[in-house]
């Protein structure tokens, strides 16, 4: 069934003395889910894992609608990309007028990178060996240091003072909210 559907049982509404029985109108009204949204027949979730989880591999529970339990797992041989979507056959919503047809679970992944690598030097350099290499860039013209944007910070004011005023020893450190933003 779908948001927004008409369902009629004709002549099942009040009957009065010499009149004919009215029809009742059922008009459908979807609640929101606070795991699935629904696209036509097709469910769509998204599901938040752990760097390890998309490097190496993960397994997880998802309960159904129906409060089946579905066991997904995607073994470390495939890595999942910040925003990779994954689709699982006939486990969406019930295709109306239709022999038992479902329509798809489509699963989109939000990779949790963590803020900082506070580590051991020597697991940092064999975490650079395992992934590929960094690209080597050659200095062609003045360096210059990222700063981390703070959006609440800059929405106050439209001038410059706000990141110009920042002391030395902020500008040498840099975290990066968003790490799957490319840089050239």
């Amino acid at each position: 069934m779908r948001d927004g559907q008409m369902i009629t049982l004709s002549g099942e509404g009040d009957e009065k003395d010499g009149l004919e029985a009215g029809d009742i109108i059922f008009i459908l009204q979807c609640e929101n889910h606070n795991c699935f949204k629904r696209n036509g027949d097709d469910l769509i979730m998204e599901k938040k894992i752990e760097l390890s989880e998309a490097l190496c591999g993960t397994s997880m529970i998802i309960e159904q609608l129906d409060g089946r339990k579905i066991l997904l797992t995607r073994e470390g041989d495939g890595t999942i990309q910040p925003g990779f979507i994954c689709k699982i056959k006939n486990e969406g919503m019930p295709i109306p007028k239709s022999n038992k047809k479902f329509g798809n679970m489509f699963i989109k992944f939000e990779v949790a990178f963590p803020s900082s690598l506070k580590m051991m030097n020597f697991i940092r350099i064999e975490l650079e060996e395992a992934l590929p290499s960094k690209q080597k860039v050659k200095p062609l013209g003045e360096e210059v240091s990222l700063q981390e944007y703070d959006g609440r910070r800059y929405q106050f004011t439209n001038r410059r003072e706000a990141y110009d005023s920042e002391s030395d020893e902020e500008e040498e450190s840099c975290h990066f909210s968003h790490p799957q933003c490319p840089m050239h």
